[in-house]
């Protein structure tokens, strides 16, 4: 079975077609298109705050939620976004980062030399302005007194 026969049959399209077109975010399943449902803004947010790299002390004291496979071991996200996004985490105010900040005594961090983080951070910043939309401004009006 060839590799385009596997996929159509994973994706239960129908088979035969030449083309399949696709359809963003539909929820009934339709086998002559191919349906793509993408993550919300709120869940890229997530998936990229599982690369924080979160003090020690704050591991100890239980300050983060760990996620663990079923039989207990601790999951590694860093595993999955290493090469994608990383947010360092020191005592020390950073000397090179492309964006900081201070919260709860620690300095967060995307490092300068961090290309692919940088990158990422880029993307994630025009998908939340594009997500966000333009927004209308109601200005106060202006009124003179110009009868007197």
């Amino acid at each position: 079975m060839s590799e385009t026969h596997k996929l159509v049959e994973m994706l239960r399209l129908t088979p035969g077609r030449a083309e399949y077109p696709i359809r963003m975010n539909d929820v009934d399943h339709n086998p002559n298109f191919i349906r793509l449902r993408t993550r919300s803004v709120m869940g890229i947010l997530y998936l990229l705050s599982q690369s924080v790299e979160v003090p020690q002390e704050d591991v100890e004291k239980g300050k983060l939620t760990t996620t663990k496979y079923a039989d207990g071991r601790p999951f590694y996200w860093s595993n999955l976004f290493s090469s994608l996004f990383q947010i360092k985490s020191s005592t020390d105010k950073p000397s090179d980062a492309f964006v900081s900040i201070k919260y709860r005594g620690s300095w967060f961090y995307i490092d300068d030399t961090d290309v692919e983080s940088k990158r990422t951070y880029a993307l994630f910043s025009q998908i939340f302005a594009i997500q966000a939309g333009k927004i209308e401004v109601e200005r106060p009006t202006l009124t003179l007194p110009i009868g007197r």
